[in-house]
């Protein structure tokens, strides 16, 4: 076979003289409704109107000796929708007593009998994770519930051919067998595809990577993928299973929809902050010869292992690690400091065990100091995490102190700190919580109070004392502005205990200081001793947090 041989075709031309294999590194069924409908309507218009229709490019590999097995590179959705809908009209066709076609169907699109060997082939198997479902459910009909977000997919697929074929059906009573044999006819002869048959693996994947450059109905992560592949030759073997490792591990922690994510924080972390749209542009001019694959593809899967310990306190990475260090990547989460994690892979990747905890004790104190700053969040601080981490793959920085000093301009002092700790407002309610619980266990001279082992919701809520939903009744000294102004500031909120919180709601002060009294907690007892809560109340109460914080997150 020369390199790359275009063939036009049809779709059910296809599926009656080939078998396909989904290759186990591809991703699952991921088409949904939408997909689904725009592929039904389509068929119905075309096959309507008796027009052809083009459905795009299918790019496959031979699989093994077999002549008539393949690989699909590209087109696995439209092939495996297609005999979904094919499953469809079969059973369609069964449930009206024409069993004559509904076993055509069966026998020479969807799972043909071989007459040497007397054993069913499926005409198409996809990846391990949906194969066995597929299967089951569309090729052999069995009852079998959908368990994984890819079986659903394919369930609801089928139940939406199920339904517009019964519409079909209702709509022409006398002449619904002609409707289904238009779609029928219009797969046979008007579906137009091009079948693009490469090689080898390696030339497949350049192929699918020159007709996909423009990324269009592909994520980046696809495209880079299948561009790492096409780079890899014959070591292609070792880079789809770095590259599914690299996935498996990740998919313990984070949707398949993230590894997007993390291909970014690691790139960035080697080569300084990139962005998302910058990232295949920025790889396909690094990466352009098999050993750069190759190295790239071992990178990635140890970068997994490291992305997965920053996701995640129950990675096996933090095996012998103290609570305190497990609680600090419980907390970058709630945060939400998911720029810090090309930093972390630096770090976790060069620095020894007891370096890590110390540095991961310091960047929490310095995080809190950079959001109540008002620096943590922008870009800015992302590329100094960035360069940070590609200073420590360099040796520049060696330790926590070195570490310190290239990120000073992210870490106000005590001074600094105090005055934006004073006016701090967030709406982000876990933050708040682990704040006023830091104060809470310093107020009771707990050692390291700003280590919260793992308290949520269940055990205490967040209180705005003056409600952001306030009512000019209950709270005349406040107008609506004052109210949007004063409600989110730490400084309004405290802790109750989750039985009390929901009984006081949006009440007045005069209702809530005496249940705020009630309660055990250090917090309430110079809360609860205000005369009123005003705005004097709360800037005092700022002022007194301020300089807390600066204790509590020292540096």
């Amino acid at each position: 076979m020369a390199r790359f041989d275009f063939s036009p075709t049809t779709l059910k031309e296809l599926l009656t003289t080939r078998y396909f294999n989904v290759p186990r590194y591809q991703r699952s069924y991921s088409w949904t409704s939408d997909e689904t409908e725009d592929f039904w309507h389509d068929i119905v218009d075309a096959a309507e109107d008796a027009a052809e229709y083009f459905l795009g490019n299918v790019v496959l590999t031979a699989d093994g000796d077999e002549d008539d097995v393949f690989s699909i590179i590209d087109g696995q959705q439209r092939i495996a929708t297609t005999t979904i809908l094919l499953a469809a009209m079969r059973d369609h066709y069964k449930e009206n007593g024409k069993d004559d076609v509904a076993n055509a169907i069966q026998n020479n699109e969807l799972y043909p009998l071989d007459t040497g060997t007397y054993e069913k082939t499926p005409r198409v198997q996809l990846n391990a994770i949906d194969n066995q479902f597929y299967r089951e459910y569309i090729l052999e009909s069995q009852e079998v519930e959908p368990d994984k977000e890819s079986h659903k997919l394919i369930y609801e697929a089928k139940a939406y051919f199920d339904e517009r074929l019964n519409e079909l059906h209702q709509d022409h009573p006398d002449t619904w067998e002609k409707e289904i044999g238009l779609i029928s006819k219009f797969l046979k002869s008007n579906a137009r595809i091009v079948s693009v048959d490469a090689a080898s693996d390696a030339d497949a994947f350049v192929i699918f990577e020159t007709l996909n450059d423009r990324g269009a109905d592909l994520t980046i992560a696809d495209l880079l993928k299948n561009y790492l592949f096409s780079r890899s030759g014959n070591e292609i073997d070792s880079v789809q299973i770095n590259w599914m490792e690299s996935v498996s591990i990740l998919e313990e922690y984070q949707s398949a929809d993230d590894f997007i994510t993390f291909l970014r924080h690691f790139w960035s972390s080697v080569h300084g902050m990139t962005r998302e749209r910058e990232l295949y542009r920025r790889i396909k001019s690094e990466i352009s010869t098999k050993p750069a694959a190759v190295k790239f593809s071992n990178d990635l899967r140890k970068a997994a292992r490291h992305y997965g310990a920053a996701l995640s306190a129950e990675s096996d990475f933090w095996s012998g690690y103290n609570e305190r260090t497990k609680e600090i990547i419980r907390l970058f989460p709630r945060m939400k400091l998911e720029q810090n994690r090309p930093l972390l892979l630096a770090i976790f990747q060069h620095f020894e065990k007891k370096e890590i905890e110390r540095t991961l004790s310091s960047l929490l104190a310095w995080s809190v100091r950079g959001l109540v700053g008002g620096v943590m969040g922008k870009g800015a601080a992302e590329k100094a995490f960035c360069d940070a981490a590609v200073k420590i793959r360099a040796g520049e920085i060696k330790n926590r102190d070195d570490l310190r000093d290239a990120l000073a301009k992210l870490i106000p002092g005590d001074t600094s700190f105090a005055a934006s700790f004073r006016v701090f407002r967030t709406t982000n309610n876990a933050l708040a919580r682990y704040m006023l619980l830091a104060m809470e266990r310093h107020m009771g001279s707990q050692h390291q109070p700003e280590f919260i082992p793992n308290s949520d919701v269940d055990d205490v809520n967040l209180e705005h004392i003056l409600p952001q939903r306030a009512k000019s009744k209950d709270w005349p000294k406040f107008d609506d502005d004052q109210v949007s102004f004063y409600a989110n500031r730490i400084a309004n909120m405290t802790l109750l205990k989750k039985g009390r919180n929901s009984k006081i709601g949006n009440k007045s002060w005069y209702e809530k200081k005496p249940v705020i009294a009630e309660s055990d907690l250090e917090l309430n007892k110079e809360v609860s001793a205000a005369e009123d809560w005003d705005q004097d109340a709360i800037d005092e109460r700022g002022a007194v947090l301020a300089v807390r914080a600066s204790e509590v997150w020292s540096l």
